[in-house]
């Protein structure tokens, strides 16, 4: 998609945003939800947001437990979504340790914005720390890994603890936002 560098601003505000804010921070594709099922396990998405990606994947029989924070709600609870799609539970990183016969689901589970909140200071980013408590073998992660990535969807030490306790099995290219190169990576535990 080509945006004039005058509009970016204005295309981000009245377009990307209200449709990221209202669905999901990352698109889901048919094939990237192909790959999810096909794991042949339960998911547990964390940082399940408006939930989409979980109703999606539940609308294909696969059984999902979706966590956030969070929970959206008409009265404006979490920080990037008013609703769901399905049901989003409280909980928050932690529950990565419940879950373990699960295969771990992150998308987009990083913001400079939420990583500001003074909830956040002085602790590690939750994504770390949630993959730090998962104890299963697979992780589905959606959103940006390279080191000098534009759009920070991932913290630092998640990409660090990533490499270092798994092995890259598989990598799907997804539609992507302008400034965006999103990808559905799945993990297995070395």
């Amino acid at each position: 998609m080509f945006v004039a560098a005058n509009a970016v601003d204005d295309y981000l505000t009245m377009l990307q945003h209200p449709l990221q804010h209202t669905y999901a921070c990352a698109v889901p594709s048919d094939d990237a939800l192909t790959v999810l099922s096909n794991l042949g396990s339960p998911i547990l998405e964390l940082g399940a947001g408006s939930g989409y990606w979980g109703a999606l994947l539940r609308m294909r029989g696969v059984e999902c437990a979706l966590f956030d924070r969070s929970p959206p709600t008409e009265n404006g609870r979490n920080l990037y979504f008013s609703r769901t799609f399905t049901e989003v539970l409280l909980g928050d990183g932690d529950k990565a340790s419940e879950y373990p016969d699960h295969a771990l689901l992150l998308v987009w589970p990083y913001s400079e914005q939420e990583a500001a909140a003074p909830w956040a200071h002085g602790s590690e980013p939750w994504d770390a720390s949630a993959l730090a408590a998962y104890k299963g073998s697979v992780v589905a992660h959606v959103g940006e890994l390279e080191e000098d990535a534009a759009n920070v969807t991932t913290s630092l030490p998640f990409k660090q603890r990533l490499a270092a306790d798994f092995c890259l099995e598989s990598s799907l290219e997804l539609p992507s936002w302008i400034h965006c190169s999103d990808r559905l990576t799945i993990w297995r535990r070395k």
